[in-house]
């Protein structure tokens, strides 16, 4: 999706008010600096993983365990260098 020269790419949901996108656009700057964003790893993250690399990515976190609260996550530095983590129990 296009909208104000920016693109969008939304995440699918059920509810069209809550969900999460990409955005690229002149104002945008990819980096490895500043927030987190850790999305769901879903069942197991070596699923997506086992990806990034023949991506062109480059995981920076191979699957850790960290708490019971927290149980696994994992990290990783996508084609333009943005910094994005998984999780999943």
């Amino acid at each position: 999706m296009k909208q104000n020269g920016n693109k969008y790419a939304i995440f699918p949901s059920q509810n069209q008010f809550n969900t999460g996108a990409l955005v690229q656009g002149e104002y945008y700057k990819p980096s490895s600096d500043g927030i987190s964003v850790y999305m769901d790893g879903g069942e197991d993250m070596d699923n997506i993983l086992k990806h990034v690399e023949k991506a062109g990515g480059e995981i920076i976190m191979p699957k850790t365990y960290t708490s019971k609260e927290a149980a696994y996550v994992g990290m990783f530095l996508d084609t333009e260098g943005n910094k994005i983590g998984l999780q999943h129990m």
